[in-house]
Protein backbone atom coordinates (compact mmCIF):
# COMPACT_ATOMS: atom_id res chain seq x y z
CA UNK A 1 0.00 0.00 0.00
CA UNK A 2 1.59 3.35 -0.86
CA UNK A 3 1.19 6.40 0.90
CA UNK A 4 -1.52 8.14 -1.25
CA UNK A 5 -3.28 4.81 -0.60
CA UNK A 6 -3.23 5.49 3.42
CA UNK A 7 -4.24 9.13 3.15
CA UNK A 8 -6.92 8.38 0.98
CA UNK A 9 -8.42 5.37 4.02
CA UNK A 10 -7.52 7.39 6.74
CA UNK A 11 -9.51 10.35 5.43
CA UNK A 12 -12.50 8.10 4.40
CA UNK A 13 -12.31 6.59 8.16
CA UNK A 14 -12.06 10.14 9.47
CA UNK A 15 -14.64 11.47 7.68
CA UNK A 16 -17.22 8.33 7.81
CA UNK A 17 -16.64 8.62 11.84
CA UNK A 18 -17.04 12.12 12.15
CA UNK A 19 -20.60 12.08 10.06
CA UNK A 20 -21.75 8.84 12.28
CA UNK A 21 -21.08 10.95 15.29
CA UNK A 22 -23.08 13.98 14.17
CA UNK A 23 -26.22 11.56 13.45
CA UNK A 24 -25.70 10.35 16.96
CA UNK A 25 -25.88 12.40 20.03
CA UNK A 26 -22.59 11.49 21.39
CA UNK A 27 -21.39 14.17 19.54
CA UNK A 28 -23.75 17.06 20.77
CA UNK A 29 -23.65 15.81 24.39
CA UNK A 30 -19.01 16.06 23.83
CA UNK A 31 -19.48 19.32 22.36
CA UNK A 32 -21.87 20.31 25.33
CA UNK A 33 -19.22 18.44 28.06
CA UNK A 34 -16.62 20.40 26.35
CA UNK A 35 -17.80 23.73 26.04
CA UNK A 36 -18.83 23.68 30.28
CA UNK A 37 -15.36 22.74 30.68
CA UNK A 38 -13.80 25.90 28.77
CA UNK A 39 -16.59 28.46 30.27
CA UNK A 40 -15.36 26.98 33.69
CA UNK A 41 -11.63 27.28 33.29
CA UNK A 42 -11.71 30.50 31.54
CA UNK A 43 -13.58 31.64 35.07
CA UNK A 44 -11.01 30.24 37.32
CA UNK A 45 -8.62 32.83 38.34
CA UNK A 46 -5.48 32.75 41.34
CA UNK A 47 -5.44 36.04 43.32
CA UNK A 48 -3.67 36.91 46.41
CA UNK A 49 -1.23 34.45 46.64
CA UNK A 50 1.64 34.81 49.80
CA UNK A 51 5.00 34.41 48.14
CA UNK A 52 7.43 32.85 50.32
CA UNK A 53 11.01 31.53 50.63
CA UNK A 54 11.32 28.58 48.08
CA UNK A 55 14.61 27.11 50.00
CA UNK A 56 12.66 24.57 52.52
CA UNK A 57 9.43 22.85 53.94
CA UNK A 58 6.55 24.95 55.81
CA UNK A 59 4.51 23.20 57.92
CA UNK A 60 0.49 24.16 58.46
CA UNK A 61 1.36 26.79 60.81
CA UNK A 62 3.82 29.03 59.09
CA UNK A 63 7.01 27.18 60.80
CA UNK A 64 9.76 25.77 58.83
CA UNK A 65 10.17 21.80 59.21
CA UNK A 66 13.12 21.46 56.88
CA UNK A 67 15.67 23.92 55.35
CA UNK A 68 17.40 23.50 52.19
CA UNK A 69 19.48 26.08 52.83
CA UNK A 70 23.35 24.87 53.30
CA UNK A 71 25.21 27.39 56.25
Amino acid sequence: MSVGQFLYILRWLVSDTFRQALAGRVFWVMIGASFLCIVFCLGVSVEGGVERDPGGLVGPDNKVVRSDKTE
